[in-house]
């Protein structure tokens, strides 16, 4: 009597991954429409503003959503840079690239900064300890590192990384936790030579009110204009006030800028 036994494990451990899969497709699918259907204008700008074949960097990419919806509209021949120095999201990520075998996304587990230099970064142990939800250069240092694990971290210029990697992006969309101003002076002749697209998620209660009118004066001063949009409406960014767009006793909250 002869028994087929391999084979059929590797036809189960097939289904399972194809059904682990289509599974995190759905729910990717399911949460983009939903993220369109509450952030419009961003996902609306994203969609707009990307081609097939670019070269799209994700800077401080929480969301896997937003991820799906970009990598849909480059098609396989466009690039996504992500990078993420958090390890817990970046362990996440790496686990949704090799299930979904999305081979053209790339990990990188960079800070980026206007400096090029190597920090160590205490992360707590506590298992109470609830990771911050912003962009990826948010740097906690604790006061007590006999608390924390120590960990080294690269950190690294846009300009040097592009550099030394012959890259040109597209389209830059950044989620930097108030670190905004700093990363974009890093990144001076991507902006000044390849003048990619900018998504820029800016707020007051981050970056300080005098840190982001820097940032927004800083990118006019190399040519950008920057706008923002409350339901479909493109606003100048000369219009843009604290009090009445950045209030949470409003029913809107605008924190996503466009600069091209």
């Amino acid at each position: 009597m002869i028994v087929y036994s391999t084979p059929l494990k590797l036809e189960q451990q097939d289904f399972v991954e194809v059904a682990v899969k289509m599974l995190k497709l759905f729910k990717l699918s399911f949460r983009a429409v939903k993220r369109k259907q509450e952030s419009y204008s961003v996902v609306n700008y994203i969609e707009t503003s990307i081609k097939e074949g670019d070269i799209v960097f994700d800077i401080g990419s929480k969301e896997d959503d937003y991820l799906y919806i970009i990598r849909r509209k480059l098609g396989k021949s466009g690039r996504i840079i992500v990078f993420e120095s958090r390890p817990y999201l970046l362990q996440q990520l790496a686990h949704l690239k090799k299930i979904l075998r999305w081979k053209n996304v790339e990990l990188e587990p960079l800070v980026l900064s206007d400096i090029s230099c190597t920090i160590t970064v205490y992360n707590s142990v506590n298992t109470n300890y609830q990771p911050s939800s912003h962009g990826a250069i948010v740097i906690n240092i604790n006061d007590n590192p006999a608390d924390c694990i120590a960990n080294k971290i690269k950190v690294d210029t846009l300009d040097n990384y592009c550099g030394k990697n012959n890259i040109h992006p597209s389209f830059l969309k950044i989620d930097a936790g108030g670190n905004e101003l700093k990363l974009l002076k890093g990144a001076i002749n991507i902006l000044k030579n390849d003048k990619p697209k900018i998504l820029l998620k800016c707020e007051e209660q981050l970056a300080g009110a005098q840190n982001v009118l820097e940032t927004f004066k800083y990118l006019q001063q190399l040519g950008y204009t920057g706008f923002f949009v409350l339901d479909t409406i493109r606003i100048p960014i000369v219009n843009f006030d604290f009090n009445l767009y950045q209030n949470t006793c409003n029913d809107f909250y605008c924190n996503n800028f466009m600069f091209e």
